[in-house]
């Protein structure tokens, strides 16, 4: 159940390596990130493997156990664990980057250059022909084209 709710995240996780990692250090990230999903892919399975029917390894002290008779519950318990820690730690390290990102916005004030860590002078996104304020025009929103010196030359 876990693992089915936390299926999407990869798409979510490359987002956020790019919002937290500046154009120097991104493939550094990225390449870290394919890393862990090879390491993870490869120990899992392996810890799964070893971790399936316990009772059968040590039976004086699982016979007639909860694991005796589920002798896939020690690994599926783990893994659920692995996920729902990594949620806790996902959801903190987000929260103080958010924490992080207000107090630089207050120090710059409201009206101050929004160039970040990305490197960016403006949002991600931006509206076009006052769309959102119902004022027609081309409506929703586009990508900025890049400042100069922060674009492909």
């Amino acid at each position: 159940l876990v693992a089915g709710c936390l299926n999407g995240n990869a798409g979510i996780a490359r987002a956020a390596m790019r919002e937290m990692t500046t154009e120097e250090t991104r493939a550094h990230g990225f390449g870290l990130m394919s890393l862990a999903y090879g390491v993870g892919f490869f120990l899992g399975t392996n810890i799964g493997g070893l971790l399936a029917q316990p009772a059968e390894l040590v039976p004086s002290l699982l016979a007639g156990s909860l694991l005796d008779r589920f002798p896939y519950l020690l690994p599926c318990a783990i893994a659920t664990s692995g996920g729902l820690l990594s949620l806790l730690l996902v959801l903190r390290q987000l929260r103080l980057e958010l924490r992080q990102q207000r107090t630089r916005e207050r120090g710059r004030g409201r009206s101050g250059s929004r160039a970040g860590r990305t490197g960016r002078d403006t949002d991600p996104l931006v509206e076009v022909g006052g769309a959102s304020r119902g004022e027609g025009g081309e409506g929703g929103l586009r990508r900025p084209s890049p400042s100069p010196g922060h674009g492909a030359g």
